[in-house]
């Protein structure tokens, strides 16, 4: 049961942040992409890739604490239906150059930021375990 206590808690946390974000103006012009979104969707897969690896490489983190982050916090937190629709009135509008942009950096940065995490992650594991000297393995 705690489980599902976690991502509801995760999804609540998600969602408001999201929608924070969402509301937030990055750019005070209006953008030729919606970067909340792109940033959105790229720093949660970011955080992802920190979480299962802990997770999964280490077991530092609980499992029901792994599923409040992933299904809940970030499931709510990302949003790929909202990259569909607006990537559909991008097209609407006949902003095809915006379209391919805007998937282009939203795949190739959402890849960049797992690779990304999973490195970091995987490096400040063997940093802090290589025996408690603080120093990294060579």
């Amino acid at each position: 049961m705690n489980k599902y206590l976690y991502v509801a808690i995760g999804g609540f946390i998600g969602s408001v942040l999201r929608f924070s974000i969402k509301h937030t103006a990055v750019f005070p012009d209006k953008p030729a992409i919606p970067f909340n979104t792109l940033i959105v969707n790229i720093s949660g897969s970011f955080i992802l890739a920190l979480v299962l690896y802990f997770t999964i490489e280490t077991g530092f983190i609980n499992s029901d604490i792994k599923d409040g982050i992933t299904a809940g916090l970030l499931g709510a937190f990302t949003t790929f239906s909202a990259l569909c629709r607006e990537t559909a009135e991008m097209l609407s509008k006949g902003l095809y150059f915006n379209v391919g942009f805007y998937l282009l950096l939203s795949v190739s940065g959402g890849l960049a930021a797992i690779y990304t995490g999973y490195i970091l992650a995987a490096k400040a594991v063997a940093f802090i375990g290589n025996t408690g000297t603080g120093k990294a393995e060579e």
